[in-house]
C-alpha cells in the first residue's frame, strides 16, 4: 500500500502539520472570508453538461482535453464524445458508472483549474462521496492523473463486484427514516443533505415501493441516475478490490474536508477510500464542523449546482448572499460561470483578472 513504512508515515506526518497549520488560520479572525470550494458526487451529472464553458473557456478546456487523453489511454475511447454526444439531451438519463465517475470528477477539476486561471483559488476544500476524489486532486493531497485513473479503476471495480442497486432523494424531516421502520424496511440511510433532505439506497423494486408510498403521501422524492447502492451495503468489494482504493500520497496545499469523517484528512488510504464509497454522506455535520462555517464564501463546484442549494439550507439566512454555483443545467455555462465570478468579488471585494485567450 502507498504510504507505508518509515517514509510514508513522514510524509503523512508533514502533510498533518501542513494542514495543522491552515486549520489554525482558518480559525483566526482575519478580515477576509475564505473561500470553501464543494466537491460532489454521483447523481450531479448530465449530458452536454460544460459543453458551453468547454467553447468559451481556455482554461476548462485544455484541463478536458488533458483528462480526455488520460481516459482515452486507459479505456481506448473517448470521454468527451459521450458527455457532448449530439444526440443525447440534457434530461436524458446518463448512469453508465464507467463514463459518469470520470465526468464528474474531471468537470469539477476543470471547474476549479479555470477558476484558478481566473485568479480564485480555496482555501479549503470538501468532498462529498466521489467529490472527495475531485477534493482530494484540487487541494493537492492527489495528483490530478492518479486520481482520475483511480476513479476509472473504482468504477470499473463497482461495476464488476456490485448488484446493481438504486438511490432514491426524499425532501421530508430525516427523522422519517426511524420513524417508519415499514415504510423502509431494506432501505439504508446514505445521505443526509440537511434536515429535510436525505438519500435512501436499496434494490429497485423496494425504491419502487417506496416511492409509490410516498407518492401517494405526496411527499416530494427522486429517483437518482445512479445504477448502485452507494453507502450502502450494497455496495460489497474483495478485500482486493479494496486494497486499489488508495490515492498516491502527494502533500496537500489547502485543508480538505471528508463528508464520510466529517471532519478534515490528511491522507487518502484505502481505509479511507473505502469509507468514502460505504458510509453515509454527512453534508450538514461536515459544514457545520468547519470552523466559523457561516462567515465563508463556499463555491459548488458540482455540475447540478445542488450543493449549493444544500448549503444554504444548513447555513441559513446569514450565508444567502456568499454561496455559489459554478455550473447549472438550467443556464449557458459561461454566463453562469461568470455570475459566480461576479458574486464572489461582491462578497470578497476582490477582482478577478480576465480570462487568457
Amino acid at each position: 500500500m502507498e504510504g507505508s513504512g518509515a517514509a510514508g508515515h513522514s510524509d503523512a506526518v508533514l502533510a498533518e502539520n501542513h494542514q495543522e497549520r491552515d486549520l489554525e488560520t482558518m480559525s483566526g479572525n482575519e478580515s477576509r472570508a475564505k473561500v470553501v470550494f464543494l466537491c460532489g458526487g454521483q447523481g450531479a451529472q448530465y449530458f452536454q453538461m460544460g459543453k458551453e464553458l468547454f467553447g468559451a473557456n481556455a482554461a476548462f478546456r485544455a484541463c478536458l482535453l488533458r483528462g480526455e487523453e488520460i481516459f482515452h489511454g486507459v479505456a481506448g475511447e473517448s470521454l468527451l464524445d459521450v458527455i457532448f454526444d449530439p444526440c443525447r439531451r440534457k434530461s436524458d438519463s446518463f448512469d453508465q458508472l464507467e463514463y459518469t465517475h470520470p465526468a464528474i470528477f474531471l468537470i469539477q477539476y476543470a471547474l476549479a483549474q479555470a477558476l484558478a486561471e481566473r485568479g480564485l483559488t480555496p482555501d479549503l476544500v470538501v468532498g462529498c462521496s466521489l467529490g472527495e476524489f475531485a477534493a482530494a486532486a484540487i487541494s493537492g493531497l492527489a495528483e490530478f492523473e492518479d486520481a482520475l485513473v483511480a476513479v476509472m479503476e473504482q468504477a470499473d471495480r463497482i461495476v464488476r463486484h456490485c448488484d446493481e442497486a438504486g438511490m432514491t432523494a426524499i425532501l421530508d424531516g430525516v427523522e422519517l427514516f426511524d420513524a417508519e421502520p415499514a415504510l423502509f424496511a431494506d432501505c439504508e440511510l446514505a445521505a443526509v443533505n440537511y434536515a429535510r433532505h436525505f438519500v435512501i439506497s436499496a434494490s429497485r423494486p423496494v425504491l419502487a415501493r417506496v416511492e409509490k408510498a410516498l407518492q401517494a403521501r405526496n411527499a416530494l422524492h427522486q429517483r437518482l441516475p445512479v445504477r448502485y447502492g452507494f453507502h450502502s451495503s450494497w455496495i460489497a468489494l474483495p478485500d482486493s478490490a479494496r486494497a486499489g482504493l488508495a490515492l498516491k500520497p502527494a502533500q496537500a496545499r489547502v485543508p480538505i474536508w471528508s463528508s464520510a469523517a466529517m471532519a478534515p484528512v490528511s491522507r487518502f488510504d484505502a481505509d479511507h477510500g473505502w469509507r468514502v464509497l460505504r458510509s453515509p454522506i454527512r453534508f450538514a455535520e461536515t459544514l457545520q464542523s468547519i470552523p466559523n462555517h457561516a462567515g465563508h464564501v463556499y463555491v459548488d463546484l458540482s455540475p447540478s449546482g445542488t450543493l449549493s442549494a444544500f448549503a444554504r439550507n444548513v447555513l441559513g439566512v446569514q450565508s444567502q448572499r456568499a454561496i455559489f454555483a459554478a455550473m447549472s443545467p438550467y443556464g449557458n455555462d459561461a454566463q453562469v460561470f461568470d455570475a459566480m465570478l461576479g458574486g464572489v468579488l461582491a462578497s470578497e471585494g476582490r477582482r478577478f483578472p480576465e480570462p487568457s485567450c
